[in-house]
């Protein structure tokens, strides 16, 4: 229901920033307190805050069975698509490009037309926004059912009147939200919407675009100051010597990023069944050193088409291969990709694995056979970033799993690789439709990325 409009309260504005943070901490607390006054003890009681700056619930699940701050005036279905949780994976995406049997848990039988629309709704249309952002919306959610609780409005959360997330944003901000967390909770409000058959509250052109001008505008929005890895880096870190193998997995780990322009969450997605010896080695002899790395699926690559990048001869690719034989990195007999090209192999290690293997240590098995060795996570590899800019003497604060895709694309763009070459070995940004039927008559031009990483001429 729409608001009648009204003035502005009568306020008193302040350009003092103690005061400005203390309002800030008072708005939060308020907000915790209001909370208190509108849901059952039992349920406050049970309500675990996270650390954000704007008070949100760890888990909506606490609100089960719960009726206060407007929760009991929605209906079943309401409540359910207020309250769901949308982070994890669905069933057919922990497949990872396997696609499992779809069968009715109790006997056999057709399913109706209402039952295969709601399969596709909850089981293949998430997988339109890639899981881990799907996790981000939540956690802000969260934070928004927080806030509509605290004003006991929860039966004007789903479909929002752009007054309720203007309002909405309005307390976020006096209690301190930065423009990126604001901007990311409007996404979340978005995705929340669209998910479920609503109009967005910033359904028209252009509204998304000009309220985050003007937040921007009056609060600023300052980046987060990442230098890249420069080739000098690359240079002194394949020039280290006496390194333990934990060591030189971290800088092979590092270098090969770098080369690849490769997102943090990409280095553990990759397995060794990804990486192909001497790929160009069938057009000319000379390739037979090149070595190619599949990323079967990319940020942008919603297709799931993959993407093979390439590590051009050198010592880099010398490391490469004298690592994978030392930690016994080798494909499984039972491997899938030649299968399943764009899933994960269930049997074959991954290329950087958090164990590291000692001197006549054999590499742990499952019962099935498969290498039992676990991927690093994307903090794993921020994490070793950082340690090998320490072992060069480099203040490591400012670097991150970032720094590779950043070193990356900037050797790259410095060396003048053309746009549609880096393409290939970045997948970078939106491209145009040609893009996807490029294939150089020459792998030469493939490894120019790799090259200019590495300090080597492209020309």
């Amino acid at each position: 229901m729409a608001r009648r409009a009204v003035d502005p309260p009568a306020v008193v504005y302040r350009n003092d920033p103690d005061i400005a943070r203390a309002t800030a901490l008072a708005t939060r607390a308020a907000i915790k307190a209001a909370v208190a006054e509108t849901v059952a003890v039992s349920t406050y009681n049970r309500i675990v805050w996270t650390k954000s700056h704007f008070p949100t619930m760890l888990s909506l699940k606490v609100l089960d069975g719960e009726d206060g701050g407007g929760l009991g005036r929605l209906t079943a279905r309401q409540r359910k698509n207020l309250l769901t949780d949308t982070s994890g994976l669905t069933a057919l995406e922990e497949g990872d490009g396997i696609l499992p049997s779809v069968e009715r848990a109790e006997g056999t039988g057709r399913f109706r037309i209402a039952e295969l629309t709601a399969l596709f709704r909850s089981t293949v249309l998430p997988a339109q926004v890639e899981a881990s952002t799907r996790g981000g919306y939540y956690r802000h959610w969260r934070g928004v059912v927080t806030w509509l609780l605290a004003h006991e409005v929860a039966d004007e959360g789903l479909p929002m009147s752009l007054a309720t997330l203007e309002a909405l944003t309005m307390e976020w901000l006096i209690a301190g939200a930065s423009v990126n967390t604001i901007k990311n909770m409007w996404s979340a409000v978005e995705d929340r919407h669209r998910m479920f058959g609503h109009q967005p509250p910033l359904w028209q052109p252009g509204a998304f675009r000009r309220r985050l001008k003007a937040l921007s505008s009056i609060h600023g929005c300052p980046t987060k100051l990442v230098f890249p890895i420069g080739v000098h880096h690359i240079k002194a870190m394949l020039r280290l010597i006496g390194l333990s193998p934990l060591q030189q997995r971290n800088v092979i780990l590092v270098a090969v990023g770098t080369v690849m322009c490769a997102r943090p969450c990409e280095m553990p997605a990759l397995q060794v069944c990804d990486v192909h010896w001497g790929v160009d080695a069938a057009f000319h002899s000379m390739f037979s050193d090149g070595i190619g790395l599949k990323v079967k699926k990319r940020k942008n690559d919603v297709e799931r088409r993959g993407l093979m990048t390439r590590v051009p001869a050198g010592l880099l690719q010398r490391f490469m291969l004298a690592y994978v034989q030392e930690q016994r990195l080798m494909v499984n007999p039972r491997c899938t990709k030649a299968d399943k090209p764009g899933a994960r192999c269930p049997y074959c290690p991954p290329l950087f694995p958090k164990m590291i293997l000692r001197p006549g240590q054999a590499p742990p098995r499952r019962d099935n056979g498969a290498d039992a060795r676990l991927a690093m996570s994307r903090q794993n590899v921020s994490t070793a970033v950082k340690s090998v800019m320490e072992m060069l003497d480099v203040d490591a604060r400012h670097f991150s799993g970032k720094s590779m895709r950043r070193g990356g694309l900037s050797a790259a763009i410095t060396a003048k690789v053309p746009a549609p070459i880096l393409y290939l070995q970045s997948g970078h940004g939106k491209k145009k439709a040609a893009y996807a039927y490029i294939v150089p008559d020459d792998p030469t031009l493939l490894y120019m990325t790799g090259k200019a990483v590495l300090g080597m001429s492209v020309v």
